[in-house]
């Protein structure tokens, strides 16, 4: 499901090294298996294949139902799935503690902290191989990290994958309806665009 990076994000920061942890993941990657080998995706219909770049908005979770009936899934969120997979390797489960300190530093989400170079790369990087037609970038013009260059991403994104960024400046901890609506709103000409 769309979002879902941002949910197994926290639950490997909560629940890393636990039991239920574990438990959780592995029944959430049999299932995502299961889908896979039926050549099944999770959205009803996919018109728009879409890259989200920052963090989807908390307890906003209906908007993104309301966005695979209207065909847009997001099928890529760097920040949550994007590893190094030359470093992955380099994780030895034999050393649990190691294994788990390892894991902290290789989450993707920290290539948002710059340097600038790592994040770019990172977010192109899994745009090209995902395939994407736009990409979304909810976040909060007040957050340095991601803030601060969402021009030079958006520019980039049209540079070298030949995709349009929607760009929406949000308080991600305001849930309003009249929030809502307004996004609803952005992402319905958003959708024209790529139509077009």
């Amino acid at each position: 499901k769309g979002g879902d990076g941002f949910l197994l994000h926290f639950i490997r920061m909560v629940y890393a090294g636990t039991q239920e942890g574990v438990d959780y993941c592995q029944v959430f990657l049999d299932e995502m298996k299961e889908c896979v080998a039926q050549g099944k995706g999770y959205g009803p219909k996919e018109k728009y294949r879409l890259i989200s770049l920052f963090t989807f908005l908390p307890g906003m979770h209906q908007l993104i139902d309301w966005m695979e009936q209207a065909g847009a899934t997001l099928v890529a969120e760097p920040m949550y799935h994007f590893y190094d997979e030359s470093e992955l390797a380099k994780v030895d489960p034999s050393k649990p503690l190691e294994a788990l300190a390892r894991f902290f530093y290789l989450e993707p989400y920290h290539g948002y902290y710059g340097p600038f170079e790592v994040y770019k790369d990172m977010i192109i990087s899994d745009a090209i191989e995902s395939g994407v037609d736009g990409a979304v970038n909810f976040f909060n013009s007040n957050c340095r990290m991601t803030g601060a260059v969402a021009r030079t991403i958006k520019d980039q994104l049209k540079e070298k994958v030949g995709i349009p960024t929607l760009t929406v400046d949000v308080d991600v901890m305001e849930t309003s309806p009249a929030v809502e609506a307004d996004l609803k709103k952005q992402l319905e000409q958003f959708f024209l665009i790529l139509d077009s």
